[in-house]
């Protein structure tokens, strides 16, 4: 084998080793003949190996891998209790704005000089129950604070403490004795009341409405209306569909 030969068999060694199969082919019939350049080629694989074992002997004996807990290498969090009201809401113009990877919030003022309306939003991990709510008041703000402060905690205490879940029955199906319903419609009824003791003078000629939504298990939800609020929900197409009914003060009280 000619002498140039060889000096192209000893500069394709390194390129084959780096990973170039193209090459390969034409590498081995050319080594295939000629001695030399088979062990030319053994001793480049001899320090290329021996060059890549230095590089990953800290990795290989685990001196560069970092001490962390499973927590920390996969980022994980677990999920905190949530407690948003009206007051934690910053202004923006003429809006009171907020946008939360579980919900969003947008109010305006109108006309008056104050503002009447409340918001408040609770999730609670440990018992995977979401309850939000709006309150629209008028004639004054002293009853819509009152239920930011205090509607999603009596609700949530009282699912607590009585227990009352919503489980499926053999029919995939909620069934009919709906104690949920009934505990909810009684607590918002001693809401109304509580209002009222506490102060009647301030009370007589001032109210709120409420629309509340309650997401159990992320799975059974609930919408309470009291009042002209509406609750509306959106599918992937954009089509509309109403989960709530004006309640007038005309209609049947129970």
């Amino acid at each position: 084998m000619s002498a140039a030969v060889r000096t192209l068999c000893i500069l394709l060694s390194p390129l084959v080793l780096c990973g170039f199969p193209e090459l390969e082919t034409i590498y081995f019939l050319i080594t295939s003949l000629d001695p030399l350049c088979c062990v030319v080629f053994t001793v480049s694989s001899y320090l290329y190996v021996k060059r890549k074992t230095n590089q990953l002997k800290p990795r290989i004996s685990g001196l560069n891998l970092a001490h962390k807990s499973m927590a920390e290498q996969f980022h994980f969090e677990a999920p905190k209790f949530i407690d948003i009201g009206f007051t934690d809401l910053n202004k923006y113009g003429e809006f009171w704005r907020l946008k939360h990877k579980n919900f969003s919030f947008c109010a305006a003022q109108g006309m008056r000089s104050y503002m009447e309306d409340r918001m408040h939003y609770m999730f609670d991990p440990n018992h995977t129950l979401s309850i939000f709510g709006i309150f629209d008041g008028h004639g004054g703000q002293f009853v819509s604070e009152y239920l930011e402060k205090n509607f999603a905690q009596s609700i949530r205490k009282r699912m607590i403490q009585g227990e009352t879940r919503r489980r499926l029955s053999n029919t995939s199906t909620i069934s009919n004795d709906d104690r949920v319903v009934e505990m909810l419609f009684t607590e918002i009824c001693r809401l109304d009341d509580r209002i009222c003791a506490i102060d009647p003078k301030a009370t007589w000629n001032t109210g709120s409405t409420l629309i509340a939504a309650m997401l159990e298990g992320n799975r059974f939800l609930s919408v309470m209306n009291v009042g002209d609020s509406r609750a509306v929900a959106c599918d992937e197409f954009g089509r509309t569909f109403p989960l709530s009914k004006d309640h007038k003060p005309c209609d049947v009280s129970f």
